[in-house]
């Protein structure tokens, strides 16, 4: 999820800034059992117990394990805890737990047999070297330690400055904020400037309310304090009562932060991190009646590297020039990151392994390409979609659609709007329908709610938007407002999702705080095995339903057409032979055509593509220089699959082309005769500068071949005059 604009709407909006879910039940007609899926021969199936699938949809859907999918999240969560493998960043966009993370889900594409690559980007690294650490000290001396209070719910925002190696030790100050009785009193009230003006914040540890972003006055005001009294660090607490329900928040980019005012914590060179209510009323009560000292330390290091988008693809059966892309962002901020986005990253990854099984064992063809995608960087700006966009900007008009997985899981399945796209495709529909025929009941999400918290989706709904959000953040211009849009681009999330649903539906949601992790599972309801593998479900279901199934019909491949650039060749040049491939099935086939001189073996064109019901054409070079003077038989043949039920037509013969020697090209009779003399060199200058486009053109002229009779042609044969073949 992203967060944090300059107003409080987007303040609360962007905590969560890219999301989404599925949903579905089914019964067993398929079996999972240690690891392996299995069909049980003579089972009723699913059609009969839910008419609204089909059978082939209610055996891929029972495919799908939600308990094989949680496991998947809690693996990503180890990752980021681990601090051996990930430091203390958690899975920070392009950090050691980031990286750690692509190479475990890359494994799993790979174990399923998904064409797996990755592909990198650069972009700013954050890090995280050691625990970040914050004590009171009531002495103001560090030496000594029985009066330092150390504060456990301390965390570095994301994005923070580094404080010096050794930490700062400071005089603590706090800036207080107005009074505000609830929410909607943020902002009404105004900072009490004189109040500010007797602090002086200048190398210091400043204590403060996070509320104060949530009102443009009082930031506009926090920020001049700033600048004039820079502040050796930062420590964010929940000033108010009336937030004392949740964690502290970990933003987006925090420790920047961002806002309409832009970096000033990285302008200023401004380490941050945050306490929660509990401890920060502590803090504050111990500086009012003490004068305290803190003790402060962040180890991050900020530079630029490698951020990985993990791929996997299953080829389409009918349409392997278009894809449907299936994917969700892996990278979190300053917290476990379990919703937020281990389980949509295990959600794509179950996806995976199902319908990659399906089709393994001919119960799915898909018509097109499946595609899934594990997105880095999403936390940082919809980095990893948006770069993803840049890199395939030529495709982008062939993607039929993106189903986006962010924070699923939780109970209520939610669904982002999306415009009718091509061929009439209305993804948000067909999506809420899938989720009825799985008994689900999913909500579409209101235009302003989606934009206010985007996933990835939107780098491919409105490449403009996302480009102008990249120079926000960033201030660089990406390039890709002239991508092709994905107008079928939807999110699958679900609620509660962000501490502010409490205000809205009386649940809040955990995203963007210590609580989003997997022990909250038991404690609070969060991210369950059967809402996980429903909302897996309904993904899968509208997967199979945007790229369905391709009816089978028998396998036949046929060589259709074999043609020689020219019937006679001059020795040593070479020849071009084109072929034409037509497959009748129904299905892709990717054949071998190889092409013979004789019995000699001239090339063998690798892997061609033949879609369903199509032609393809390819093109072989004969060269000539070891071969000998005379007529030959040029033969071809396309591979022959064991179940094909014609293999008459998978060869085919072209018979006369003459290999002579250069510039022999006419005779009395009007054909090549082994003998270069005058007629030949009349006969190649009365077709000098003719091309193919011309009425009169001869390839046999054309002796370099090079789609002209030049004056090289002529050359050619006025050196070998008077030579004859032996």
């Amino acid at each position: 999820m992203l967060k944090s604009w300059s107003s409080f709407l987007t303040c609360i909006f962007f905590l969560g800034l890219f999301l989404q879910p599925l949903l579905g039940s089914i019964g067993p007609a398929v079996q999972y059992s240690g690891g392996r899926y299995s069909t049980s021969a003579g089972e009723s199936g699913l059609v009969d117990e839910n008419p609204s699938l089909t059978f082939e949809e209610s055996t891929i859907l029972a495919l799908v394990n939600g308990t094989e999918a949680y496991d998947s999240a809690l693996e990503i969560e180890a990752i980021g805890l681990n601090h051996t493998l990930s430091d203390y960043s958690f899975r920070a966009g392009g950090s050691k737990g980031a990286n750690e993370t692509a190479k475990y889900i890359a494994e799993q594409f790979q174990d399923f047999g998904l064409e797996t690559r990755n592909e990198s980007f650069q972009f700013t690294n954050w890090d995280l070297l050691s625990e970040p650490t914050l004590y009171i000290d009531e002495d103001g001396n560090p030496a000594t330690t029985y009066d330092q209070t150390n504060i456990d719910s301390f965390q570095s925002t994301h994005y923070s400055w580094p404080t010096p190696q050794d930490g700062a030790f400071e005089d603590l100050v706090v800036l207080p904020l107005p009074a505000a009785a609830n929410i909607s009193e943020v902002g009404l009230n105004p900072i009490d400037g004189n109040t500010w003006n007797t602090i002086d914040t200048t190398d210091k540890i400043l204590l403060t309310g996070r509320e104060v972003v949530w009102s443009s006055s009082w930031e506009t005001l926090y920020r001049a304090k700033l600048y004039s009294q820079p502040p050796a660090a930062v420590i964010l607490t929940w000033w108010y009562d009336w937030m004392s329900f949740t964690p502290m928040m970990s933003g987006s980019t925090g420790g920047r932060p961002l806002s309409s005012l832009g970096p000033y914590y990285w302008n200023l060179n401004i380490p941050a991190g945050g306490v929660d209510y509990e401890e920060g009323l502590w803090i504050r009560s111990r500086e009012s009646s003490l004068n305290v000292t803190a003790g402060f330390k962040i180890e991050s290091i900020i530079d630029s590297g490698p951020h990985y988008n993990i791929i996997g693809k299953l080829r389409g059966y009918a349409e392997p020039n278009k894809s449907l892309i299936v994917c969700g962002h892996y990278d979190s901020v300053m917290t476990p990151g379990f919703c937020d986005n281990a389980a949509g990253t295990a959600g794509v990854i179950e996806a995976a392994r199902a319908v990659t099984y399906a089709v393994k064992n001919e119960l799915y063809h898909p018509r097109y390409n499946l595609v899934f995608v594990a997105f880095d960087g999403e936390e940082s700006g919809g980095l990893g979609s948006m770069y993803y966009v840049k890199q395939h900007k030529a495709e982008m008009a062939s993607i039929v659609a993106v189903i986006c997985l962010d924070c699923i899981g939780n109970e209520n399945l939610i669904v982002y709007p999306t415009n009718p796209g091509a061929g009439g495709l209305d993804l948000d529909q067909l999506m809420l329908q899938s989720a009825a025929d799985l008994g689900m009941n999913a909500t579409l999400a209101t235009p302003a709610r989606a934009r206010a918290l985007p996933s990835d989706q939107e780098s491919f709904r409105d490449p403009i938007w996302a480009n102008d959000l990249h120079w926000y953040w960033w201030r660089m211009n990406l390039g890709i407002s002239d991508a092709t849009p994905v107008a079928s681009s939807s999110v699958f999330t679900s609620e509660p999702l962000l501490y502010s649903d409490k205000w809205s539906t009386g649940n809040p949601g955990w995203i963007h705080t210590a609580w989003d992790n997997s022990t909250s599972t038991s404690t609070l309801d969060w991210v369950e095995i059967n809402n996980l593998e429903n909302h897996v479900r309904v993904a899968v279901l509208t997967t199979i339903r945007v790229s369905p199934d391709v009816p089978a019909t028998p396998r036949n491949i046929v060589l259709r057409t074999l043609a020689p650039y020219k019937t006679v060749v001059g020795k040593p040049y070479v020849v071009r032979i084109n072929v034409t491939v037509q497959n009748q099935g129904s299905y892709v086939e990717y054949v071998d055509v190889t092409v013979y001189a004789n019995s000699t073996l001239i090339q063998t064109a690798h892997s061609l593509q033949v879609s369903g019901s199509g032609s393809t054409e390819a093109t072989v070079t004969w060269n000539t220089s070891e071969s000998t003077y005379g007529r030959y038989v040029i033969s071809a043949d396309v591979s022959v699959f064991p179940d094909e039920t014609n293999t008459t037509d998978n060869t085919l013969d072209f018979t006369g082309v003459l290999l002579t020697i250069s510039g022999d090209v006419s005779s009395a009779s009007g054909q090549p005769d082994g003998r270069v003399n005058m007629r030949d060199i009349a006969a190649i200058c009365r077709k000098f500068g003719i091309r193919p486009t011309d009425t009169e053109w001869n390839p046999i002229m054309d002796i370099e071949g090079d789609n002209t009779v030049s004056r090289r042609d002529i050359d050619i044969a006025c050196i070998n005059f008077g030579k004859h073949v032996q």
